[in-house]
């Protein structure tokens, strides 16, 4: 039986929600473990991918709202600050954690569309079509990313 993407999709988000909860007084301290720290890693040259994917891994570790208590970095670009707003939404409603209150502002809500596959190639063509699936906290920032992207095991 050949499964959809959705179907796998599902399967991992499970898989996140069913992984046991470590308390963040157990924490090792090598993972960021909010933007504050996920931006101190990108300043000491750890590429973005890199050290976003490690902040997820810690995340799902936790699943603690402290990991999105403070904004997005300033230091990254518009359309990365967005994302990262996006992103905390997304995950607070997924784990059902507060919502946080910084990700309304305005400086979060791009005028055009991005897509991050952007920065691969030219996926132009594709962008509507993400914008289109992409769950509302992202669609609402104009962001065609799809909670898929978030997805680490």
């Amino acid at each position: 039986m050949v499964m959809t993407r959705d179907q796998l999709d599902k399967i991992a988000w499970q898989t996140i929600h069913d992984k046991p909860v470590i308390p963040l007084s157990e924490d090792t301290g090598r993972r960021a473990r909010n933007y504050r720290e996920l931006e101190a890693k990108l300043q000491a040259g750890i590429e973005f991918e890199h050290a976003f994917s490690d902040f997820l891994h810690g995340f799902y570790d936790h699943k603690d709202a402290a990991y999105f208590e403070f904004p997005s970095p300033a230091s990254l670009s518009i359309e990365r600050q967005a994302m990262l707003a996006g992103v905390a939404e997304w995950l607070s409603q997924e784990f059902g954690l507060p919502h946080p209150a910084w990700t309304d502002d305005s400086r979060f809500f791009l005028d055009q569309p991005w897509d991050p596959w952007s920065e691969v190639g030219d996926m132009s063509e594709f962008t509507q079509e993400r914008l289109a699936r992409a769950p509302e906290a992202f669609r609402k920032r104009n962001l065609a990313y799809l909670s898929r992207y978030l997805i680490t095991l």
